[in-house]
C-alpha cells in the first residue's frame, strides 16, 4: 500500500506530459536528466526486492525516454540541463556533459537489459567510450564536466565518479563485452589507489 501511494504521489504530482520527472513541486527549470537516471535505478530497485512488475515497466518506460529525448546520437553522450519541452538549454550549460553520469547510466542499462531479459544493446558501450575520453591522462580519473566536443569544463576529479566508472565496466564484463576484464580491473585499481588509500 505504501508502495502504490508513493507511486500514485510521483503521477499526480511529479510526472510531466512527457511522462519524465519534473524538478519538484512546484516545478523549476532548467529541466535535468539526473532526476531521470535516479528514478530508473529506483524503479529497477522496486522490481529486483518486491518483484513489482509496475517498477520494470517504467524503467522501460525511462529508457525510451532516455534514448528519446537526452541521448545524442553524434556525440554518444547524455546532456544535463534542459528546456520545459526537453531540448538542451542555450549556452555552455546546454551543452555540458557529465562523464560521470555517462559511465553511470552504463551500469544502469546493463542491469535493465539483466533484470528485464532484453538482448544486449550497443548503447552502454558506446556512452562508456564517451566516458572514457574523459579519463585525466596522468591519473586516469574521469573528470567532473566537459562539453559535447569532449572539452574540459571542469577538471577536478572527485571519487564518486571513480566508482561509477568501475561499476560500469564490471557491468560490461558481466555483459562479456570484449576486454571488459582488464578495463574494470584497471578502474578499481584508479580507484584504490586515488581513493580508497588516501588518507582521511
Amino acid at each position: 500500500k505504501d508502495i502504490k501511494n508513493l507511486l500514485d504521489f510521483v503521477d499526480s504530482h511529479l510526472i510531466d506530459e512527457y511522462g519524465a520527472l519534473k524538478e519538484g513541486v512546484p516545478p523549476c527549470l532548467p529541466r535535468r536528466q539526473n532526476p531521470q537516471m535516479h528514478w530508473f535505478e529506483a524503479m529497477l530497485a522496486l522490481y529486483e526486492a518486491a518483484e513489482i512488475e509496475e517498477g520494470l515497466d517504467r524503467a522501460k518506460f525511462i529508457r525510451k525516454f532516455m534514448t528519446k529525448y537526452l541521448y545524442d546520437n553524434i556525440s554518444n553522450t547524455i546532456g544535463e540541463y534542459y528546456t520545459d519541452d526537453w531540448r538542451p538549454v542555450e549556452g555552455v550549460r546546454g551543452d555540458t556533459v557529465e562523464p560521470g553520469h555517462l559511465a553511470e547510466w552504463c551500469w544502469l542499462l546493463r542491469r535493465f537489459e539483466t533484470m528485464s531479459g532484453e538482448p544486449r544493446n550497443i548503447l552502454p558501450t558506446r556512452l562508456l567510450a564517451s566516458a572514457t575520453r574523459l579519463q585525466d591522462e596522468s591519473t586516469g580519473l574521469l573528470v567532473d564536466e566537459c562539453d559535447r566536443r569532449f572539452r574540459v569544463q571542469k577538471g577536478t576529479r572527485r571519487s564518486w565518479l571513480a566508482t561509477e566508472f568501475a561499476k560500469a565496466w564490471i557491468a560490461q564484463l558481466e555483459a562479456d563485452i570484449p576486454d571488459a576484464e582488464r578495463f574494470s580491473v584497471r578502474a578499481l585499481e584508479v580507484l584504490d589507489r586515488h581513493h580508497l588509500r588516501k588518507p582521511i
